[in-house]
């Protein structure tokens, strides 16, 4: 007996649970937003209720200079305590009298767990004063983390005299700039122009950004109830709001253009709404996965502070995600009147064929699979001269003296490096155990001083209980010079067993080196992960491998970027930096493991609609020029609105998220023009029905691409009438 499955059953078990999920939003759209509220509330209270603020979590068990660290811990825990380094410069004129410095450092003792302070430096001409500051307690104790208020307050009757005064330092820098959220408001001002030109309709555009700004705020309030209970960086509720915010606009972007196809179809506005749930839902939840997927490969880094970037991204995408399939089709079914008959021309594709944006995509895409080596070529050519410089990238974990000069830690820096020379405050500390012999450590001391790059090796003395002997090694060169590497080695190198080299130096040498040996195995989880959900998606074998190629490309040719901006110094000034920097070693890893997640979601989205194309006709070219042309204008607008969000946030102070914003929206602008519109059709115009094998010809699980609304609505058996 022949059995002929009904549409719920072709659709499969993915299908089915997005359905049930849309019709039960959408039972009560009102009352669903209501509660979505209520929830978002709740975290919100929550989160200022029980939540905690951001810290970095400073002990790195798995490097060299952590024995180092612990032996002073256990057995002089005042030299591991929080300490400030407080410059007075740039005063009226000459140099700094003696009753000026007096009057402040006994103001400075009376900060909150202040120690000792004492005057540490100074210039020659007098006129720059270093003060040191030291705490009772480690900078990560929550009584003084972040609270340099407490400490600038000693500076008003200084700086009324007409003296400049900053500091610089671990106290400092724990409240470095705050996230001044100008990244937010740029990127949501550009996304809400390409959402409105896209979709035509204020209230469309208010729709997505509405949602996607509901999870943004979800997201946060989860980010910091997670710093109750563990360690967060405090650049990490950047990064994940920063990539929350993207991934939001884009998956509200294809949910609301969808929802829109299937009115035009003539769908009720409930059947529209759980159509669109049932299929765009589909890229949302795979595209969500993806990007989860690829976070979870920071946990192969070694270093704490990237689990919390994970965790912290990760629940900013949960959130985009959740507000996405749970906003959308709700507020499209209360706002369904006003929703325009269709997207604007540029996004939008018509049951007779393509128009506008879509058709010259169609035309183009028809060009490529007549020539496409050619096109290969000129892709490759382009791409790998932009990724070129980032043969020659040495990254470096950040210092103050890279960041803007609008932070009081880079100018009290600037005034150190100018006054006393570039090497002062970056000491490099050396301990030595009991089972090293005086002698020895003299040895090695005078050793010391003769590698290049040292000032000075001055004895710290012993600890109380005589355990061990600390000597602090002055470099003439600051902890983020390109040389710091190799002067940590040197001294390594002549330390006899038992003396451990340690400080703030040799831990960013460690921490750059643990990232450089690491970096090629969170590279092959996430590209090999990343493969196994595209082959499982699409059974195909040369899908995957070509995509994770193409990513790869342009995740080095934003490197290259990156490295021509920051490094070589061009056009630098346009975003905001004023000196040559090194690409930091964190934002490398972290755009690496964000970028391929992100990317994937595109490769998804416009490969499921090629894949539909191709079930359909069996005609590679036909179909690949149809794939693109329904995707072109969606693909480009979730991308600008991506690009946007991303530049915005290049506009931020901190160097580490000026950084991640610029290079990442590099990457997705060369990802959505030269890889998704030049490459990919070129690759599979050469590869034709080998893109599909082995599964060519058989059911796929679809992940989003069911075609246009009277497509879909007659293949689900939805009725037109149907609420």
């Amino acid at each position: 007996m022949n059995h002929t499955s009904s549409p719920s059953e072709r659709r499969g078990w993915l299908g089915r649970l997005l359905t049930w999920w849309g019709r039960l939003v959408t039972a009560r759209p009102l009352l669903t937003v209501v509660v979505f509220g209520v929830v978002l509330g709740g975290l919100i209270g929550a989160a200022a209720v029980f939540g905690a603020q951001p810290r970095d979590d400073y002990n790195v068990t798995n490097v060299p200079a952590y024995a180092g660290g612990q032996l002073l811990e256990d057995h002089l825990p005042e030299l591991t305590y929080a300490t400030a380094t407080v410059v007075v410069h740039d005063g009226p004129s000459g140099a700094v009298p003696a009753s000026v410095i007096n009057d402040l450092v006994a103001t400075l003792r009376d900060v909150p767990h202040a120690d000792t302070v004492a005057v540490v430096g100074t210039s020659t001409d007098g006129r720059t004063v270093a003060i040191d500051v030291r705490y009772d307690r480690a900078v990560t104790d929550p009584a003084i983390w972040g609270r340099l208020d407490l400490l600038e307050k000693s500076f008003t009757s200084t700086q009324e005299q007409g003296y400049a005064v900053d500091a610089t330092g671990p106290l400092p820098l724990s409240a470095a700039q705050p996230f001044s959220g100008r990244g937010e408001v740029v990127g949501v001002v550009a996304a809400a122009l390409v959402l409105l030109i896209g979709l035509g309709s204020v209230i469309a555009a208010g729709l997505s950004l509405v949602t996607a700004i509901g999870g943004l705020v979800a997201g946060g309030s989860l980010v910091l109830l997670l710093a109750r209970v563990m360690s967060v960086s405090t650049v990490a509720p950047t990064v994940a709001a920063m990539v929350g915010l993207g991934v939001g606009l884009d998956y509200c972007l294809l949910l609301v253009v969808r929802l829109i196809e299937f009115r035009k179809a003539g769908l009720a506005p409930r059947a529209a709404a759980v159509a669109a749930v049932e299929t765009a839902g589909r890229s949302v939840l795979f595209a969500g996965i993806t990007v989860l997927l690829a976070l979870s490969g920071l946990s192969l880094s070694g270093l704490p502070i990237f689990a919390s970037f994970a965790y912290a991204t990760a629940l900013a995408v949960i959130a985009a995600v959740a507000a996405a399939l749970t906003l959308v089709p709700c507020l499209g079914m209360l706002y369904a009147r006003r929703l325009p008959d269709r997207p604007a021309r540029a996004i939008s594709v018509d049951e007779e064929g393509a128009t506008g944006y879509a058709a010259l995509t169609e035309r183009w895409a028809k060009e490529i699979v007549r020539c496409p080596i050619a096109s290969i070529i000129v892709a490759l050519v382009i791409l790998g001269s932009l990724a070129l410089p980032a043969l020659s990238m040495k990254s470096w974990p950040q210092d103050a003296s890279n960041e803007p000069t609008s932070f009081t830690n880079r100018r009290a820096q600037d005034a150190l490096a100018s006054g006393l020379g570039e090497g002062f405050g970056a000491t490099i500390l050396a301990v030595a155990s009991s089972t090293v012999s005086r002698s020895d450590v003299e040895t090695f001391a005078a050793n010391v001083t003769d590698v290049a790059h040292v000032k000075e090796v001055t004895p710290l003395g012993k600890s109380p209980d005589g355990k061990i002997i600390v000597l602090a090694i002055t470099p003439t060169i600051r902890t983020a010079d390109p040389g710091t590497p190799a002067l940590v080695n040197d001294i390594r190198a002549l330390a006899p067993d038992g003396v451990h080299i340690t400080g703030d130096s040799p831990v960013n040498t460690d921490i750059a080196d643990l990232l450089g040996r690491r970096l090629p195995l969170v590279m092959a989880f996430v590209i090999g992960s990343a493969c196994i959900l595209l082959g499982l998606i699409f059974r195909s074998v040369a899908i995957p491998i070509k995509a994770a190629l193409m990513n790869l490309l342009s995740v080095a040719a934003s490197y290259g970027a990156m490295q021509l901006v920051f490094h070589d110094g061009y056009g630098r000034e346009l975003i905001g930096v004023d000196k040559q920097v090194p690409v930091s070693s964190y934002v490398l890893m972290l755009m690496f493991t964000i970028l391929f997640g992100l990317s994937m979601d595109y490769e998804v989205f416009i490969l499921s609609r090629i894949k539909e194309q191709f079930d359909l006709t069996g005609d590679p070219a036909t179909s690949l020029a149809q794939g693109l042309a329904d995707t072109a204008g969606v693909v480009t607008a979730a991308a600008t609105v991506m690009v946007a969000v991303f530049a915005g946030f290049a506009a931020e102070g901190d160097i580490i998220v000026k950084q991640m914003g610029f290079g990442m929206a590099v990457a997705i602008f060369l990802d959505a023009t030269l890889i998704r519109m030049l490459l990919v059709p070129a690759a599979m115009a050469v590869l034709g029905r080998w893109n599909w094998w082995p599964g060519a010809g058989r059911d796929r699980p679809k992940a989003g691409g069911e075609g246009t609304g009277t497509r879909f609505a007659d293949k689900a058996g939805l009725s037109t009438a149907s609420r």
